[in-house]
């Protein structure tokens, strides 16, 4: 168990820390289109903020405090908030009380779930940050591979959430990176315009 527990927090900070690089890269490119046509770059850093703030910080008391209109730097404080709390014991043996988010009723996660949800999370919105603000997009391909295989099966599954656009088609000779990117609604070839 603690292994898990490990793995899941180091590869957790490891996607985190990769989307900080390319956050680094995005000054004065906040407004910037990305591969989510609802959201600039600026919106993409809010929500991986709000999503870890929702579903992690603030249940378990970490929220920290983040200055108002510096997006790196309120992202590299959610990181540092992560950090001391992946340092608590026994974190990834308990169940998180989730409020009520929007029309979603407070439920309970297990963090052993939740996290790696969370990186996969990050990981994807690393690349529409990049596309975003012409930053290095390139994915590290083992956790491509990693989390690829831990998405459900029917390849409708995660647009019938209701979060995700329809998978994109891609060669079957596509690379992880790509492949990865098509099942989230992704194409992998998106530019800015």
């Amino acid at each position: 168990m603690v292994e898990i527990a490990n793995d899941a927090a180091t590869t957790h900070l490891l996607v985190c820390d990769r989307f900080s690089e390319v956050t680094a890269s995005a000054e004065g490119r906040w407004d910037s289109p990305t591969p989510c046509p609802e959201w600039d770059a600026r919106a993409i850093v809010e929500h991986l903020i709000g999503f870890h703030d929702e579903l992690l910080l603030r249940p378990l008391r970490a929220k920290p405090q983040r200055p108002r209109n510096d997006p790196a730097r309120r992202w590299a404080v959610t990181v540092d908030a992560l950090r001391d709390l992946f340092a608590r014991p026994g974190l990834f043996n308990q169940v998180i009380d989730v409020p009520a988010m929007g029309d979603a009723p407070a439920s309970e996660i297990d963090a052993r779930k939740l996290v790696p949800g969370l990186s996969t999370d990050v990981l994807v919105h690393t690349w529409d940050l990049a596309r975003a603000v012409d930053g290095d997009d390139r994915l590290d391909p083992e956790l491509c591979a990693h989390f690829l295989a831990s998405l459900p099966a029917d390849p409708d599954a995660l647009e019938q959430t209701g979060l995700f656009a329809p998978a994109v088609v891609v060669p079957d000779d596509a690379d992880a990176q790509a492949r990865l990117l098509a099942r989230v609604g992704r194409d992998p070839h998106w530019r800015a315009p």
